[in-house]
């Protein structure tokens, strides 16, 4: 069986979870022992990393800025041209038309419920899939519940295949850097600090974070936000200078995963206020450092965390339950044990899928379609 994988988002220029998470689970499907051919996709580059690992290569034959573009024009006659039977995207975005069978990726529906091109591109984007695709795996059951919820026709098609944490975030390493050094880094001082993860966007809710730090219980407390620009950057930065919060909250922009990992190690708690996840990988992956957590009942915590002793939640609709949360685990002295990672599941569950399409004989679309052979 003949798989392509549509790479593209590896090109990005501040990757986060979305990228992280792809990058995971390729690398462990190229470690294998199975019977499938690979086809690694992207108008960009494909990384080094994944060169000569028993996978064929395509890459360029557009701008990597415009994927859209190169989604349309040049994906489908290449899929033709190295005869793939089933073309993986990692994203809701997939080829209008193309000549097999497809594979699309929904990590969140929360974008449906704004406002703005963004949201009503995505929306767009998820409509096709759920109409076109093949399977649509689902990064969480409340994001598969989502999805049959707007679109129940595609309920039999949709597939549970949890995000698995990239194996460098676990335990404190005796041999890796102290927390000094990787402070230094940050141009900051030693010292506690609490850790948010994620790309400065409203949706995630770090304004509230930022009001919490302000209370009275936390006035001495530092925050760290690891995450490039987003639509809630400019609100943030102006809320960070004012005097009740100056010099302890620290936008470190977009953070390398060597020094971002050893920054969650570290971290005293890592607070995740999101209303509306698909699945919260920063949880997952503080879990597996053995960093506590303090998250929002509203986001995909339960998923992420798995019931995780290390979680403490809070209802976002409390306005003082988010610093009660944050003072409490600061206080209590961070028990480190490392959860799981659930690499082997997500794996396993992928090669189900995978599975699925090589017991289908003929295949058809679901459009009553047969398939290429």
């Amino acid at each position: 069986m003949r798989i392509a994988i549509d790479v593209s988002i590896q090109g990005r220029p501040w990757p986060t979870g979305v990228e992280r998470a792809q990058a995971t689970l390729v690398d462990a499907l190229l470690d294998a022992d199975v019977d499938h051919d690979f086809v690694l996709l992207t108008p960009g580059r494909v990384p080094d990393a994944w060169r000569g690992r028993r996978v064929r290569v395509v890459e360029g034959g557009g701008d990597a800025r415009r994927t859209a573009l190169w989604r349309e024009t040049v994906v489908p006659p290449e899929l033709a041209r190295q005869r793939v039977d089933l073309f993986h995207s990692p994203v809701a975005a997939v080829p209008w038309r193309a000549p097999c069978d497809v594979l699309a990726t929904i990590h969140e529906l929360s974008s449906l419920r704004h406002d703005g091109w963004r949201h009503w591109r995505h929306a767009a984007r998820v409509r096709h899939a759920a109409q076109a695709a093949w399977r649509l795996l689902c990064v969480s059951e409340r994001t598969r519940s989502e999805l049959v919820a707007r679109h129940p026709r595609a309920a039999d098609r949709a597939r549970v295949v949890r995000n698995a944490v990239d194996p460098r975030f676990g335990p404190r390493d005796a041999e890796g850097p102290s927390r000094a050094a990787v402070l230094e880094r940050c141009g900051l001082p030693d010292g506690d600090y609490l850790l948010a993860v994620g790309r400065l966007r409203r949706k995630k809710n770090l304004d509230r974070v930022l009001s919490a730090l302000a209370s009275p219980g936390l006035r001495d407390r530092r925050l760290l936000i690891a995450g490039p620009p987003g639509d809630a950057a400019a609100s943030l930065t102006q809320r960070a200078a004012q005097a009740d919060l100056a010099g302890r909250v620290h936008l470190l922009g977009f953070v390398p995963d060597e020094l971002l990992v050893p920054l969650v190690q570290h971290a005293r708690c890592l607070v995740h206020a999101a209303a509306h996840e698909g699945f919260g990988l920063p949880v997952a992956e503080a879990l597996a450092c053995g960093t506590p957590v303090v998250s929002s009942l509203q986001g995909a915590v339960d998923e992420a965390s798995r019931g995780d002793a290390l979680v403490s939640t809070f209802d976002l609709g409390e306005p003082a339950a988010l610093a009660e949360s944050l003072l409490s685990a600061w206080e209590q002295a961070p028990v480190r044990r490392p959860g799981e990672r659930d690499g082997a599941r997500a794996l396993r569950d992928l090669l189900d899928v995978y599975a699925e399409w090589g017991q289908s004989s003929p295949r058809t679309d679901v459009r009553g379609r047969e398939s290429p052979s």
